[in-house]
């Protein structure tokens, strides 16, 4: 049963993949055209718990090869076969290096999760893990966070250009928060391309 799950869910993310289109949202303006574009996040890191060894890969591994992102899972050490099995079958149809597969411990996971190349993981297994997984990936802050400001910087260069006025709104989680507290260099930054009427202590609340 497990097994044909799998392929049903692997058959409907294949199916998504053909819907991945942008979308083109109408605008009051007749100058102004608007267009959203869908794109690959990057490499995604997956970790799978011992019990649905099928089904948990697929859940992970579909959506993320639908979307054009390349996948290295990690399974379980307790239920490794299935995992190989499946990589066997999906690396006969996708291209090389789509689908990649680690094995071993909890030290295999965490240099997974700290590797730079890696731009987004899904993890289903213990709390603990869990809380482990979310603290250690905390280093993506300054990448992020640094790309983030240099799109907000190019936005408002543009704007300015056109002599235009807009408003930026940042929704951060609260450790981000923190960290750009702590960093004066990123607050000058933030002070530079937003508008002069925000204030730091909402944007950093």
């Amino acid at each position: 049963m497990e097994v044909l799950l799998g392929a049903d869910i692997i058959d409907w993310f294949a199916e998504e993949a053909r819907r991945s289109y942008g979308r083109t949202i109408p605008s009051r303006s007749g100058a102004v055209q608007q267009v959203v574009i869908r794109e690959p996040v990057g490499p995604v890191a997956a970790f799978t718990p011992w019990n649905f060894p099928n089904a948990m890969i697929t859940r992970k591994a579909g959506p993320a090869l639908a979307a054009g992102c390349t996948c290295v899972l990690k399974p379980s050490e307790n239920t490794p076969v299935t995992t190989l099995w499946l990589a066997e079958m999906m690396q006969q149809h996708l291209p090389e290096g789509a689908f990649n597969v680690v094995l071993g411990k909890g030290e295999t996971g965490e240099a997974l999760v700290r590797n730079r190349g890696v731009n987004v993981v899904l993890f289903t297994g213990s709390w603990d893990v869990g809380s482990h997984i979310q603290q250690v990936s905390s280093t993506f802050h300054d990448r992020i966070v640094a790309a983030a400001l240099a799109r907000i910087q190019s936005e408002q260069e543009r704007e300015e250009d056109r002599r235009t006025l807009i408003a930026d709104v940042l929704t951060l989680e609260s450790r981000i928060s923190d960290w750009l507290a702590a960093e004066d260099a990123v607050l000058a930054t933030l002070a530079r391309t937003l508008p002069a009427i925000v204030d730091e202590a909402s944007l950093l609340r």
